[in-house]
């Protein structure tokens, strides 16, 4: 519309009516422009998000990876019972490598679980489309640790079963319980 009522103000104060075929051409114009910028519009969207969905795809197989890697690295870090046994009683270089000062110091493995992975996702700023960063999937049956220098004491008990109570008089000794007659 501005185009068309700075045609019309030219014209009124120029008197010259070629200002005029600009006003009549200035709604063409803007429908060219209209079409132009729709039919590129959606070429440029639709590789768009072939290159997204690509890059995404991508991304699961570097997520899948640093799983594998980090589940081996946790395993390794706290290593089976067996592999201690092994190390303990042959002369290997494991032997004395763990140090008061190093973080893994009196860290106890309590057994396996899944657990949440320690990979983090992050979007740079290039990414469209709103999208969230694929969610990593937790890591599988790696090492449950705790730490000892930290908990200091550390108790383990099963689930809790009902013991029935026994009788008045059981348990004590030199006694017998009353039996019903």
């Amino acid at each position: 519309m501005v185009p068309v009522l700075l045609g019309v103000a030219m014209v009124k104060v120029t008197h010259q009516w070629t200002y005029a075929l600009f006003v009549l051409a200035s709604p063409l114009m803007l429908i060219g422009q209209w079409a132009s910028d729709r039919r590129h519009g959606r070429s440029s969207y639709k590789k768009a998000m072939k290159e997204y969905r690509q890059r995404w795809a991508e991304l699961d197989g570097v997520i899948a990876a640093a799983r594998v890697t980090e589940e081996a690295q946790r395993r390794q870090d706290a290593p089976d019972p067996a592999e201690v046994l092994l190390t303990a009683t042959g002369p290997r270089r494991r032997l004395w490598e763990r140090r008061a000062s190093d973080d893994d110091v009196l860290r106890l493995r309590f057994g396996l679980a899944d657990q949440a992975s320690r990979i983090e996702m992050a979007l740079d700023k290039k990414a469209q489309y709103g999208a969230d960063p694929p969610s990593v999937p937790p890591d599988r049956d790696v090492p449950v640790t705790l730490s000892l220098k930290d908990l200091g004491v550390v108790g383990n008990r099963g689930r809790r079963r009902r013991v029935p109570r026994p009788g008045p008089l059981a348990g004590r000794p030199g006694r017998r319980a009353a039996q019903p007659a």
